[in-house]
């Protein structure tokens, strides 16, 4: 009956030394450290040179439109230069034009009074007012007048510019008949197909005599 009692003994035995063990608490994991916030000298140097950059790009920004709006006014200006020399080397090719076909005219008009001085042609002159009165029928008078500028020079105004010239009567004429630019003003005095030969001469004659 040793047997039984030695096997309770032993199966006693191992249940105390069970009990008597201590549990390990399991390990608990370490907190993270907290992140520690940047010194206060690190944050404003950061600060500062954000500002810095800001401050460049918008000094970029001006400098740049400063630079466009010069260069868009240059730009004008030289334009503006060129439009201008162009108009006034029209405005001359123009004016010595009008100056060519005038003196070519004028060579004419001489040309054809020498011939009728050379002919001897002549017209018997009318009288004041029988001319005043022509010249108010043939409507030389809407451009002219006596002793006084209208469209055209005053009468009294080109006897003192023709008088005293050869062939002046022929040459004066001409113009009548044909008219005339240049001499007076930018203003042309239009032709005058109403007005025959005869008449021309005797108005020339007439307005030469109001010297």
């Amino acid at each position: 009956m040793k047997k039984p009692s030695f096997l309770v003994a032993a199966l006693v035995a191992i249940a105390l030394t069970a009990c008597g063990k201590k549990e390990e608490p399991a390990p608990v994991a370490a907190p993270a450290p907290a992140q520690q916030p940047a010194p206060a000298p690190v944050q404003e140097a950061a600060v500062e040179k954000v500002e810095e950059a800001a401050e460049a790009a918008e000094e970029a920004t001006e400098e740049a439109a400063e630079a466009t709006e010069e260069a868009a006014e240059e730009a004008k200006t030289a334009v503006e230069a060129a439009v201008e020399q162009v108009r006034e080397a029209g405005e001359q090719v123009v004016e010595q034009a009008t100056e060519a076909v005038e003196e070519v005219k004028e060579a004419a008009e001489a040309a054809v009074a020498g011939a009728m001085q050379a002919a001897g042609i002549s017209v018997a002159p009318l009288s004041a007012a029988d001319a005043e009165k022509l010249a108010g029928a043939k409507n030389c008078m809407a451009c002219h007048a006596v002793d006084r500028k209208l469209v055209g020079p005053s009468y009294k105004e080109v006897a003192e510019k023709r008088s005293g010239e050869d062939g002046a009567v022929a040459l004066l004429a001409g113009k009548i008949q044909q008219g005339s630019s240049g001499v007076y003003g930018p203003v042309p005095m239009p032709p005058n197909p109403q007005v025959n030969a005869e008449e021309a001469a005797q108005l020339a004659q007439w307005v030469l005599s109001l010297k």
